[in-house]
C-alpha cells in the first residue's frame, strides 16, 4: 500500500470525526434552543400576567381617583354655593340700606 492510501484513510478517519462531533455539537445546540425557547414561553406568560394585573390595579386606582374628584367637585360645588348665598347676603343688605 502506498503512503497516498494512508493519507487517503487518515483524511476519511479525520473527516468522519469532524463530522460526528458537528453533529453533536449541532445536537446539544438544537437541545439549548428548545430548552430557551421554553424559558421564553414561560417569560412572556409572566410578562403578560404582570401586564393583566397592571392593568387591572391602574382601572382599580383611575376608577378610586374619580370618586375622590368627584366628591371633591361636589364639595367645591356646595362651598361656592355658600358663598354665592353669602353675597347675595351682602349685596342685598347694601342696597337695603342704601335704600
Amino acid at each position: 500500500m502506498t503512503p497516498e492510501f494512508y493519507a487517503s484513510i487518515a483524511t476519511g478517519i479525520a473527516l468522519a470525526g469532524l463530522i460526528l462531533n458537528n453533529q453533536r455539537a449541532t445536537a446539544q445546540l438544537r437541545n439549548d434552543i428548545k430548552e430557551l425557547r421554553k424559558d421564553m414561553n414561560a417569560l412572556a406568560e409572566r410578562v403578560n400576567r404582570d401586564i393583566v394585573e397592571l392593568r387591572e390595579k391602574m382601572h382599580r386606582e383611575v376608577a378610586a381617583l374619580d370618586e375622590k374628584l368627584s366628591r371633591d367637585i361636589a364639595a367645591l360645588g356646595e362651598r361656592i354655593a355658600r358663598l354665592e348665598g353669602f353675597m347675595e347676603g351682602i349685596r342685598d343688605a347694601i342696597a337695603g340700606k342704601a335704600a
